[in-house]
């Protein structure tokens, strides 16, 4: 399965910057999106030359033969969300928010080199800016870049990212070592131990969606069930990678589903899980509606589609 790394931001956040960093210090493939709308544009002019655009970028990355692809996009368009939702159901899809001031951007673009480039007016700069503005994707890393932000950092933030421990099908997975005080008298990992895994990739996943904060406050989750079936006995020595994912969203409750399978070989799972996790006012101790914006955010991350 192929990992694609989105870089999503307004003209002018330094994304193309960004791509051919993340080119030299990872080997990651950087595919420039505007020469290949330019091509489109130039091809045939007028009305669908966007379309064809996207057509374009989702065919490059297709044909790219590398097993990591970076692309860039403002998110603005239609076109942008129905290519992510096909790309996602193909491949691993991580996307990288890249921030910077709205005057910091419109000067980079009166300044920077037009010929590999869409023309557009200020104008038009700025109402695509606002628009990419506006976007919300659940992020897995967001780069505020309008110092710049030292290279350094950027491509250590990337590195990280990439090397995030995958599971397919699951937005969200951890990698944990099988510790000898795991197994118990009969030489494999015992039963309670299961619910611990489950309960890392549980908080790695509100920590995704925003639910959990090193501010506090006064919402919060708290688990009301949990179950496990366990398919094969594991065994030290071993990595194993946890995934979780939200499979609903109810009124004040919502369901994860976990699996628990070797790092080497995360679709044979030897457990699978489930849990359901209520939404309470911790002041009142009272169920609380899911808030729409962590609603939306869940729902971008687990219930659009995902690759298989």
């Amino acid at each position: 399965m192929k990992t694609v790394l989105v870089l999503v931001g307004p003209k002018g956040s330094g994304k193309t910057h960004i791509g051919a960093l993340l080119q030299r210090r990872t080997g990651t493939r950087f595919l420039r999106v505007e020469p290949l709308f330019l091509e489109a544009m130039q091809e045939l002019p007028g009305a669908g030359a966007e379309a064809r655009g996207f057509k374009r970028v989702e065919a490059a990355v297709e044909a790219e033969e590398a097993d990591t692809v970076a692309l860039e996009s403002t998110g603005a368009s239609g076109h942008f969300e129905a290519m992510l939702g096909r790309l996602r159901s193909r491949h691993r899809v991580l996307l990288v928010a890249v921030r910077a001031p709205a005057e910091t951007c419109l000067e980079r673009v009166r300044t920077r080199d037009s010929k590999d480039h869409v023309a557009v007016s200020d104008h038009h700069v700025e109402e695509i800016n606002r628009r990419a503005a506006q976007v919300s994707l659940a992020w897995d890393l967001v780069i505020d870049n309008g110092g710049p932000a030292p290279e350094d950092s950027i491509a250590e933030a990337l590195r990280e990212l990439l090397d995030r421990p995958s599971m397919p099908g699951f937005p969200v997975a951890i990698r944990l070592p099988v510790q000898w005080g795991d197994m118990d008298a009969l030489g494999h990992v015992n039963n309670a131990r299961y619910f611990t895994w489950f309960e890392g990739a549980r908080i790695m996943l509100f920590r995704r969606v925003g639910l959990l904060s090193e501010q506090g406050g006064t919402l919060g989750p708290i688990l009301a069930r949990t179950a496990c079936d366990f398919l094969k006995p594991v065994h030290y020595p071993l990595d194993i990678v946890v995934g979780a994912r939200v499979t609903r969203i109810g009124n004040t409750s919502f369901n994860i589903e976990y699996a628990v399978a070797p790092a080497a070989t995360p679709t044979d799972p030897c457990a699978r899980g489930d849990s359901v996790v209520v939404l309470v006012d911790y002041t009142t101790s009272r169920k609380v509606p899911v808030p729409a914006e962590l609603r939306a955010t869940i729902e971008r991350l687990f219930l659009a589609p995902q690759s298989p």
